[in-house]
């Protein structure tokens, strides 16, 4: 029984490395797409006004 809840656990702890991973990479790439989608814009105005 302790064997199995063993594996178990171990299961459980590599599927949440895989999803911090995953989720850490994604987060990045949406921060990296948002600040391509804003540079243009911030760019103009700031241009505009100064």
């Amino acid at each position: 029984m302790s064997q199995k809840r063993n594996k178990v656990t171990i299961l459980v702890a590599r599927i949440m490395g895989r999803l911090k991973k995953s989720l850490i990479f994604s987060s990045l790439i949406v921060l990296l797409t948002l600040e391509a989608l804003a540079y243009p814009v911030f760019s103009l105005t700031f241009n505009g006004k100064y």
